[in-house]
């Protein structure tokens, strides 16, 4: 560490504490990419409607959906407090990264930046997920 004026010490554990905070960022990330580097050429955009075919759920094969623990049911998934919102309380529909689309079979979903392979349920959860602005 250096003793010049304006240079902040870090100390080993804080330096511990950031990396540790980064590689859950880099691991989601990396699955994202590879997702999209995976996924079809995308078709032009279709204005979202009512249940249909092109609101096809994300398979439950989708390796993607796996590296992120994706459910479509949140509360069977084993949720942490995050961001000052209690680990019940999260869901896709109150993430960052969902969009409303339409309704399959009574069910609200919507589309999720991090899974491109197809929707999600509004109920559902995923590691990822962050707080609505």
């Amino acid at each position: 560490m250096s003793d010049q004026p304006g240079c902040s010490k870090l100390t080993r554990r804080q330096a511990l504490q950031k990396l540790a905070a980064a590689v859950p960022v880099t691991v989601v990330a990396a699955s994202a990419v590879r997702a999209m580097a995976e996924a079809p050429a995308a078709k032009p955009a279709a204005a979202p409607a009512a249940a249909g075919p092109e609101l096809k759920l994300v398979p439950d094969t989708d390796a993607t959906a796996k590296a992120l623990k994706y459910v479509p049911d949140g509360t069977k998934a084993t949720r942490v407090d995050k961001m000052g919102v209690a680990g019940k309380d999260q869901s896709c529909k109150n993430c960052q990264f969902y969009t409303k689309a339409g309704e399959v079979k009574g069910q609200e979903v919507g589309k999720c930046l991090m899974l491109p392979a197809g929707m999600v349920n509004s109920t559902g959860w995923c590691m990822s997920w962050t707080k609505k602005a």
